[in-house]
């Protein structure tokens, strides 16, 4: 968790260790500590987080409680309230979670309750991880009552308390956004993972039509193409991992631009010895 109450950036990582089963405890006579796998034990010493972390999951997980200013990380407060008094307005402030769940496919996993989050095939998958935003809704609402609100002079101005009263007048303007990790990429990721899911199937594409002769049509290789990345997918419930429709479709696009090009290269080659003895002796 990130800028919420007492964690900012650093020692901001809490992990959460499965208990032992009743069955298990049975078995083995060295195991002192008698915990069921339905019960959760925050243990840490004292000032450490520990209420932090059940107010957190509490308003994330049962909605009891709405966040507000007095959830927000003070440095970080601080630091933003400088900023915005020395008419730096570029940063938003938001409080921000990172939950990974790990699926052991017991019978104690309530799958469902994540079903929202999963890809196609995820409910296979070893773990999933979601991203949980307090943010803003209407970014320029908020810098607009910010710039009013510092537009103050600077030896009259308190940043800090001007800057919790903008966010206590505008909490209205904030909502939690939840996102799976795909979402939470950045956009240069999600390019480069777009672009190499093309790239992946574009090979096979091209050498589809050069090695089955009978499939040297576009409808042919593309069907091929859908059912070997199809395949691909399904095998994927079977090693643990998530398969996801996007992959399949950006990998049959990929099949499909590979047959365009060895089309291209047929029709300007077709009269060309070296191509006729590539694609003859493939054939």
């Amino acid at each position: 968790m990130v800028n919420f109450r007492k964690f900012r950036t650093t020692e901001n990582i809490i992990e959460f260790s499965d208990a032992e089963s009743y069955e298990k405890q049975k078995c083995d006579n060295e195991v002192d500590v008698n915990v069921a796998s339905t019960v959760t034990l925050v243990v840490g010493k004292n000032n450490a987080g520990k209420t932090t972390i059940i107010q957190a999951l509490d308003k994330l997980v049962n909605h009891n409680d709405r966040f507000g200013v007095k959830d927000y990380n003070m440095d970080y407060l601080k630091e933003m309230a400088m900023k915005y008094k020395e008419g730096n307005f570029e940063e938003i402030p938001s409080i921000n979670f990172e939950i990974t769940i790990g699926l052991d496919k017991g019978k104690d996993d309530y799958v469902t309750n994540i079903v929202p989050f999963l890809t196609i095939g995820g409910v296979t998958a070893t773990e999933v991880t979601i991203s949980v935003k307090f943010e803003l809704t209407e970014k320029e609402t908020f810098i607009n009552a910010v710039k009013v609100a510092f537009s103050k002079e600077k030896k009259k101005l308190n940043a800090l308390y001007e800057l919790s009263n903008v966010i206590e007048d505008k909490i209205s303007l904030f909502k939690i956004n939840y996102y799976t990790e795909t979402w939470n990429m950045g956009i240069r990721k999600q390019i480069t993972q777009t672009i190499a899911n093309i790239l992946m199937f574009l090979p096979l594409g091209f050498i589809f039509p050069v090695v089955f002769k009978q499939a040297r049509t576009f409808y042919k290789t593309s069907v091929c193409m859908l059912l070997v990345s199809f395949f691909i997918e399904f095998i994927q419930y079977f090693i643990g991992r998530s398969a996801d429709i996007d992959d399949l479709i950006l990998n049959t696009l990929g099949g499909m631009l590979g047959y365009l090009i060895f089309s291209k290269i047929s029709k300007l080659f077709k009269n060309r010895t070296i191509w006729k003895k590539f694609i003859g002796t493939a054939s």
